[in-house]
């Protein structure tokens, strides 16, 4: 499952850091795990082996009628699985296959708990224009959502986000750094932004900021210091300071 994402950030290299990080989405085709097959065969294996019209196919071990043990599965929407079922469901070790991810993790009563997660997203700059595919590694908690807890990425192109998320986006406190290990943003997010106290550094060192942020950009008591050491106090209101 593809998905684009319009950047809003205030960083022109990267305007939303995590925002590009949610087709672990897609892991909702979890629930499909209700449609355990109905055979009352125990122990036996299944070579593709079509169930509830040809929606999915198993090839593994049964036990009481329900996947158990080792086993694949491949659905029609072009997911797939490999790995540990536990009573119809994902459980144990194992592996998840998107259309542009997987992930490799471990999976407890048909819901993923904590693992590494490798994807791909179609990244929009503006209504005109967009940026190929970009690949990146998710590290960390998990749940049928998408990232969710504390974790880490690591993105294509060298940058990383190491911190708190929800539903795949950064929410609580994370640190954004760019390819060179340079911190460009640490404090708290809400939804792929920065939101509430933090720190931003420009990428090219001109300046940095600390205080409060709104939606990604300076909002609240705050003060920018600039490269040559200059000190500016005020009242900021979408990026700008309304107020000394």
């Amino acid at each position: 499952m593809r998905n684009a994402f319009f950047y809003k950030q205030m960083d022109p290299m990267r305007k939303s850091v995590i925002v590009g990080c949610f087709c672990a989405l897609a892991l909702l085709c979890f629930a499909v795990f209700a449609l355990v097959p109905s055979t009352a065969w125990s122990g036996r294996t299944v070579i593709d082996q079509p169930y509830d019209d040809n929606e999915y196919l198993y090839t593994g071990t049964l036990k009481a009628g329900k996947f158990n043990g080792y086993g694949k599965i491949a659905f029609a929407n072009g997911t797939r699985y490999e790995g540990g079922f536990f009573d119809g469901r994902f459980h144990g070790e194992g592996v998840f296959y998107g259309e542009d991810w997987r992930l490799e993790g471990l999976f407890e009563d048909g819901e993923p708990v904590r693992g590494v997660l490798y994807g791909e997203e179609e990244i929009i700059f503006d209504e005109n224009s967009f940026a190929l595919a970009e690949r990146w590694k998710y590290t960390g908690a998990l749940s049928p959502k998408g990232q969710r807890g504390k974790g880490a990425f690591v993105f294509e192109d060298g940058a990383t986000y190491e911190g708190e998320c929800a539903e795949g986006l950064a929410q609580g406190r994370g640190t954004y750094t760019d390819s060179g290990g340079h911190v460009l943003y640490a404090g708290v997010w809400q939804a792929g932004l920065y939101e509430g106290e933090g720190e931003y550094h420009a990428p090219d060192g001109s300046f940095s900021y600390r205080g409060n942020f709104r939606g990604g950009k300076f909002e609240g008591e705050g003060a920018v210091t600039t490269r040559e050491g200059k000190v500016i106090t005020g009242t900021w209101k979408r990026g700008w300071r309304v107020a000394e």
